[in-house]
């Protein structure tokens, strides 16, 4: 019986990230006939599957109701964001928006932190894992075998047409997604004789998923994750050696850095490079100017992006571009809840930067480097997106249980 609901519980983990990251959603839907966009927010499905998760999640926290709150009070920082999140309703633009988003974003905490008071470090990487690579085995084939739904169309947008997306909303999202799939099986190859065979089957599957989803951001966020899982294997060194080597990257990258800034115009005519970044710097520029306006406690979770009926007008009108959000996670975070929900979720990333570190230091184990390579990626992703304190959605999920599992005594 023991064994039968240890299987069940790490289904249901499966299950619970494959939804969380939004897999089959488009397909499910458009199928049905509903036009998702490049967003599943405000799906009733997704609802109603998520609010399925966090109560089974509620349901097996209270069975183990101590170590959940000891779980949910290791990050102090996070618990007073979350806090913060909950309280803007008071000064929202959108109250009863944002009482439905901040339900949502505490089911989604709380998920996270079932997930990492059920599981150590090394188990989540696991069930990561096998939900990575199922998303991988069913994006192929749903590719090849119902590309009306794995393949964008031209209606979506001629410059997307034919390339892949696989189970996910967009191509992008892809991209994404199987960045951080070939960085789980990089890390399970290099430390599991066992199934390494299977590991190094699914870094290929998942490199050569990027190439087809024709994500730009997501190679460079491949290339960019390769060589930083090389050099953070340096971290375990004597620290004078350490310290050397660090200066060294430091003058090599300012050096680089000084290069390219001072001939930016030379290498975007050169290579074709838009400077805006899509339009990326136009929206930030926007979203500035509003940020100023309310600095503080900014407009209240999920209360600015309303479209022309919100505040995201001004932004909407100047830049001529109906953008869902800043497309820059701590812009976004700025404008929900202004600079104090910004400053205590630096708090709460910079403590955990220090702890995967000394994680990595004393660990001897691949999972060791997996909290680092998340939070690199985190913070790399919310560069050009947004998914910095977001309500159903498995980058939060991740978030919230590394947080905790790097604070308890026991990580591994």
């Amino acid at each position: 019986m023991k064994i039968q609901i240890g299987f069940a519980e790490r289904a249901f983990g499966v299950i619970s990230l494959s939804i969380l990251s939004g897999v089959l959603i488009y397909s499910v839907y458009e199928q049905s006939g509903v036009d998702v966009g490049n967003t599943t927010e405000g799906l009733i499905g997704v609802q109603i599957s998520c609010f399925a998760i966090y109560a089974i999640s509620l349901c097996l926290s209270c069975l183990r109701w101590k170590n959940f709150i000891y779980a949910a009070t290791r990050d102090k920082f996070l618990l007073i964001l979350i806090g913060i999140t909950v309280a803007s309703v008071l000064w929202s633009d959108a109250p009863e928006l944002t009482t439905r988003r901040g339900i949502a974003i505490l089911g989604t905490t709380l998920f996270g932190w079932y997930f990492a008071c059920r599981y150590t470090l090394k188990e989540q990487l696991q069930l990561f894992a096998w939900s990575l690579g199922i998303s991988a085995v069913l994006s192929v084939l749903l590719a090849i075998g119902l590309p009306s739904y794995g393949v964008m169309s031209t209606q979506e947008g001629g410059a997307h047409a034919g390339k892949w997306r696989g189970v996910y909303v967009h191509k992008n999202v892809l991209g994404r997604t199987m960045v951080l799939s070939t960085v789980v099986f990089l890390l399970i190859a290099s430390g599991s004789r066992k199934y390494r065979w299977l590991a190094w089957t699914l870094v290929a599957l998942s490199v050569i998923l990027i190439l087809l989803s024709n994500s730009k951001t997501a190679l460079i966020l491949l290339l960019a994750f390769l060589v930083f899982l090389r050099l953070s294997r340096t971290l375990r060194w004597h620290y004078n050696v350490l310290i050397f080597l660090l200066m060294t990257v430091v003058v090599v990258i300012a050096s680089v850095g000084i290069l390219l800034v001072g001939n930016l115009d030379n290498i975007a005519d050169a290579t074709g490079l838009d400077l805006s970044l899509t339009g990326r710097t136009d929206i930030w520029a926007a979203a500035f100017d509003k940020i100023l306006e309310r600095p503080w406690l900014g407009y209240g979770y999920g209360g600015f992006w309303l479209g022309l009926d919100g505040e995201s007008r001004y932004i909407w009108l100047a830049t001529k571009w109906t953008a869902p959000h800043s497309h820059n996670g701590f812009v976004d975070l700025c404008l929900d809840l202004g600079f104090i929900g910004l400053f205590f979720y630096l708090l709460s990333f910079l403590n955990n930067c220090i702890q995967a570190v000394r994680l990595v230091r004393s660990s001897r184990t691949s999972e060791g480097f997996w909290p680092l390579m998340y939070l690199t990626y985190l913070l790399l992703a919310n560069l050009t997106e947004s998914s910095i304190l977001r309500q159903n959605d498995l980058s939060w999920v991740l978030y919230v249980a590394l947080s905790v599992s790097m604070n308890k005594k026991s990580n591994v």
